[in-house]
């Protein structure tokens, strides 16, 4: 998301040493070749780079590994300047992170990190989390990619369109069953609030919403757009409780043409179809492990929720757990079933009794709240037993041990591994002196300079034509916030005002580029980002470089001296690593692989919207 988290400060700017920087990536890549080391990818075979004792890294390990890097995170030389990543020297840099990252990963196994508790419990843990991701993205992703033109042509169909509707909603289904006969009926609407309503009490006393198109959950929109104009729909189950609604009226407003809308349109389809196949695989899965409620139970939990006030008055914060009220049931009906379902085989049945020693243990944000109506407390340990369903079910399927699920979970088991490894075993003198300071800053002066920074104002945009117009409007004059409404197309660019700040040069990004070729107040013409989306800035300010004097400078100064003792330590210890494995690297076949550029180049789609 642009813009900011690709631009550091000054104060980030990598230091001079390589080997430091080659740690900081050494963390971000963990584990970046995965758990496949077949040396084939599709029909494609794999290119050996490097051995590392008995692990081969790979063309493949290289390019997972560098198209996941930030330009702010790249490989830098002596100066702390970016390195080609078309180059051969470039290239070997970031090889040496992968050899590096493989030296650590043998050691922390041969020292038997892996073995050790965190280590365990996080793989266990890890696996069932991203065997979950992998359903969710096979049940739902998947499927939802593919828009067919008859669903393109149903949601522009129905765009813009508002329903204006009278609502009641109910904490159980046999009530909605009965005010919807009772609506049918031609009750007046006063009379269906008073008889079936147990949500809250509209200030207005009107019980109205307008529901327009595209813009609720497809569960809930599609019940009240399949009725005519003055019907009634079926109970609709929502987290709040069941709704009855009758369409009043229904009103078209403006919509865009197809053609300059597609791209929104196609956006909200597949959030929309994504929804729906979620909702639809819930509901099954929960319907295989049978969950069932004692509805009657369910009413008297729900009315034993405390109604006190989550916040502590005295600290404006949320209450401790230990100052929450318990959940208020009679003692007579703590034994007495409360809901069930089955697991692995297993019937699992739990009395009110159980429930309320859970609830009681559950902090402020836990809780079920009394103002989530019964459906709230009903969804909510749907959804927390639900969370068993689910690691069965990617269990069932096999998906913990899919490869791309084993990949990613080796990549955050070593994360851990490596993280404590290099805690334990990188150590240096962390006492620095002052004459040491005084040295050091009067050998190295140069790595003192702040260099000169940039700031202004960034709009990205869909496409080139739309950037273009922007520009023409910025040129004008226009405010900012008015550039951004009509043209943005990028959440945190809107969000962030299109600030962008403290920007460097250097930095290898598009933006920079323009940035640092442009005067003050000038707007910039559109160039290409990321997504394949246009952007246009504007320089408000621009802070030239300095040199700061040797006062106050004690805390950098001694930050970079540690800094090379800890490069200087950590470089030691992987070279003798690097001897006791054995590393050989084959640099000839470095030139064949692609740089950072054409890696991180996105053909768009004609019909894709960009992923904000």
């Amino acid at each position: 998301m642009y813009p900011c988290k690709l631009y550091r400060t000054p104060a980030a700017r990598p230091a001079a040493g390589l080997v430091f920087l080659i740690l900081i990536l050494t963390f971000l890549l963990a584990g970046c070749g995965g758990g496949d080391k077949s040396g084939t990818s599709g029909d494609r075979d794999a290119v050996v780079l490097a051995t590392v004792g008995e692990v081969e890294v790979t063309d493949l390990d290289y390019e997972r590994g560098l198209v996941k890097l930030e330009p702010n995170e790249l490989p830098v030389d002596d100066q702390g300047q970016f390195l080609d990543m078309a180059g051969r020297e470039g290239k070997k840099e970031f090889l040496e992170v992968l050899i590096n990252k493989e030296l650590l990963n043998l050691k922390a196994r041969q020292l038997g990190y892996d073995q050790e508790p965190d280590a365990v419990n996080a793989r266990k843990s890890l696996l069932a989390y991203h065997a979950q991701e992998a359903l969710w993205k096979q049940v739902v992703g998947e499927p939802a990619n593919t828009i067919t033109e008859e669903e393109l042509q149903a949601f522009y169909a129905n765009m813009g369109k508002t329903r204006n509707c009278q609502f009641v909603i109910c904490n159980f289904i046999e009530d909605a069953h009965a005010a919807k006969k009772h609506a049918e009926g031609g009750a007046d609407w006063d009379e269906m609030v008073d008889k079936f309503h147990d949500g809250s009490e509209d200030p207005a006393g009107k019980y109205e919403i307008a529901v327009p198109y595209g813009q609720y959950s497809s569960s809930f929109e599609d019940r009240v757009y399949e009725i005519p104009i003055g019907g009634i729909t079926e109970p609709i189950k929502t987290s709040y409780g069941y709704w009855v609604l009758r369409v009043m009226n229904e009103k078209q407003g403006k919509k865009p043409d197809l053609e300059a809308a597609k791209a929104q349109v196609l956006d909200i389809t597949r959030n929309r179809k994504m929804g729906r196949a979620r909702n639809d695989f819930q509901e099954s899965v929960i319907a295989k492990h049978q969950l069932t409620f004692d509805e009657d139970v369910l009413w008297i939990c729900y009315q034993g929720i405390p109604e006190g006030d989550i916040m502590d008055p005295a600290t404006n914060q949320p209450r401790n757990r230990e100052d929450l009220e318990p959940l208020n049931v009679p003692a007579a009906d703590l034994d007495r079933f409360f809901f069930s379902y089955y697991l692995g085989g297993e019937l699992k049945e739990f009395t009110l009794g159980d429930y309320k020693e859970h609830f009681d243990k559950m902090g402020v944000f836990q809780r079920p709240k009394r103002g989530d109506m019964l459906g709230g407390l009903r969804q909510k340990i749907t959804n927390e037993v639900g969370k068993g369903f689910m690691e069965e079910e990617a269990r069932e399927r096999g998906l913990e041990e899919d490869p791309e699920v084993v990949a990613k979970v080796d990549t955050k088991v070593e994360e851990i591994m490596v993280t404590r490894l290099y805690g334990d075993l990188v150590t240096f003198d962390e006492r620095v002196t002052i004459p040491q300071m005084d040295e050091y800053y009067a050998q190295y002066p140069e790595k003192f300079l702040e260099p000169e920074v940039r700031e202004g104002r960034l709009v990205v945009c869909l496409n080139p034509k739309q950037a273009g117009q922007a520009r023409d409007k910025a040129r004008t004059g226009a405010p900012w916030r008015e550039i951004l409404k009509e043209f943005g197309n990028d959440k945190g660019n809107i969000a962030q005002g299109g600030k962008i700040t403290k920007v460097i040069v250097g930095e290898p990004t598009p933006l920079e580029v323009v940035l640092f070729a442009m005067q003050e107040g000038e707007v910039s013409d559109p160039f290409p980002m990321e997504n394949g989306r246009h952007g246009v800035v504007m320089l408000e300010s621009v802070t030239p470089e300095r040199m700061p004097a040797r006062e106050g400078l004690n805390e950098k100064i001694a930050f970079r001296i540690k800094n090379e003792r800890r490069e200087k330590a950590f470089k030691d210890l992987l070279a003798q690593w690097s001897e006791e494995f054995g590393v050989t690297r084959f640099e000839e076949n470095l030139d064949g692989l692609p740089s950072y550029e054409e890696l991180k180049t996105v053909q768009q789609p004609e019909n894709l919207v960009p992923v904000n």
